[in-house]
Order: structure tokens, then C-alpha cells, then sequence
């Protein structure tokens, strides 16, 4: 999963004051690499968070979309300058979001690892340690791959 998020797919700090506008945001940022237009990407985003939300908790949020087997995969990371209302109705904020575009296949077969990641990262000390970093995105995209190759390794063990 860490060779999906590249230096220039992280984006922090990002102001932001709505979940359409971040939306918009992480499309725009994964379009061009993806092959997929900004418009059908944000469709595709929220085309999934009308399923259900892909809030995590602790002001986590990992939306994603499937693409088609075409196109290319791509994971974007956008830490928001402060926090924006995600979900009025469990009056949840967000303000770090981790975002997939993948195929269907890497989508079935990476399943596992996406949980164990989620799961991971709503703790909220690792998340508190991203906000920390936010205005340095090296630091950020580091700190992440090296996580993503952690938590992944330790995660086969369990």
C-alpha cells in the first residue's frame, strides 16, 4: 500500500472549510494520475459516502473510491489546516484524510490491509503525531510509508 501514496500526493497543510471543497481537493489531486477526470472522480467519492460514511473516528477519515482496471491506482493524504464538519448528524469533525483509488481486484485483495489501517490509524496518538507534522509533508508521506510497511507486517502476524 506504500508505494500508492508518492511525495506529491500528500497535501498539508490544506485549508479547507466544507467535506464537498476537501472532496474536491483530494479528485483534483488524484486526477492526473489516475486518468480519470476531477468530476468523475469527486462523483465516484461521493457515490461511496452515500453508501455509508468513511469516517474512522478521531477526526480520521478514509474515503475511496474503485476505478477502473485501466486506470492507475493512487492514494492521496490531505491534512487540513483545522478540522471541518464531516458528519452533522454524529456532530463528527475531520481534519485528516487518507484517501484510495483503486481496482476492484486491489480493493478485494488489499481488504485486510485497509481494515488494519483504519483501525490503526484512529488511534488517536498516531493521528495527534500527524497533525504534529502537518507543515512539513515530507515528514508526513515518511512517516505514513513507514507505518503503512509496520502495521501491515505486524498486522500478518495476528
Amino acid at each position: 500500500m506504500s508505494e500508492l501514496l508518492e511525495k506529491d500526493r500528500v497535501l498539508s497543510p490544506v485549508l479547507c472549510y466544507s467535506k464537498k471543497k476537501t472532496f474536491e481537493v483530494i479528485a483534483t489531486a488524484a486526477s492526473k494520475k489516475v486518468g480519470i477526470s476531477t468530476i468523475n472522480l469527486l462523483k465516484m467519492l461521493n457515490e461511496r459516502e452515500s453508501m455509508g460514511s468513511t469516517y474512522i473516528g478521531n477526526g480520521f477519515v478514509m474515503p475511496h473510491a474503485i476505478i477502473p482496471d485501466d486506470t492507475t491506482e493512487t492514494a492521496i493524504m490531505l491534512i487540513l489546516d483545522k478540522p471541518i464538519c464531516y458528519n452533522v448528524e454524529d456532530n463528527a469533525f475531520a481534519d485528516i484524510f487518507l484517501a484510495f483509488f483503486l481496482h476492484e481486484s486491489t480493493a478485494t485483495e488489499h481488504a485486510g490491509d485497509l481494515e488494519i489501517i483504519s483501525r490503526d490509524l484512529s488511534d488517536s496518538i498516531k493521528v495527534k503525531q500527524l497533525r504534529f507534522m502537518k507543515n512539513i509533508s515530507t515528514q508526513v508521506h515518511g512517516a505514513v510509508t513507514r507505518y503503512f510497511e509496520s502495521v501491515l507486517k505486524d498486522g500478518t502476524k495476528k
